[in-house]
């Protein structure tokens, strides 16, 4: 991976906050560590296979270095971004609950995000879905705004508990 960080952002509290970014050589896969968490993402989702096997791999490494022996908070997060022409479909693709109000707007909407909260086995699921106008993103760190109107899905699945980490050898 080659690095991309340090890059400096502000958090909730408007501390400003290291994040270290390595990415692969075609920016396809990138590995974002900070004091409160490690996260790894992909532009080229090919299956769960291939990712969880990245997963690991980034995993292993940081136990390797890091010497870890709990963690406090498990996650995963997927993102997807329908565009034209799938965009174009968007109403054929979603069932009316997810469509929610675009559906009775259409294309008055320029832009319509929808946001909720719910528990949710094994913790707590965050989602984000709606339309995004051209030129605009949910969060410009880990999706670069558009030149088209677009659908953005966000799941956020998150377990806060204390886990013992175990080293094992590969």
């Amino acid at each position: 991976m080659l690095p991309v960080g340090p890059m400096l952002v502000p958090d909730a509290g408007h501390e400003r906050v290291v994040h270290w970014r390595f990415s692969d050589a075609q920016r396809q896969w990138r590995t974002t560590l900070n004091r409160d968490f490690l996260a790894i993402e992909t532009t080229s989702y090919e299956s769960r296979t291939d990712f969880l096997a990245n997963l690991r791999e980034v995993l292993r490494l940081f136990q390797t270095i890091f010497q870890l022996k709990t963690a406090t908070r498990l996650g995963m997060r997927y993102i997807d971004q329908i565009k034209p022409p799938s965009f174009d479909r968007i109403g054929d693709l979603l069932i009316p609950e997810v469509l929610g109000t675009a559906k009775l707007f259409g294309k008055e909407a320029q832009h319509l995000i929808t946001q909720m909260s719910v528990n949710a086995l094994p913790g707590a699921l965050v989602a984000r879905w709606g339309k995004l106008a051209k030129g605009f993103t949910v969060d410009p760190t880990i999706m670069q705004p558009i030149e088209d109107d677009s659908w953005i899905i966000d799941l956020d699945l998150s377990e806060t508990k204390r886990y013992r980490l175990i080293q094992k050898r590969l």
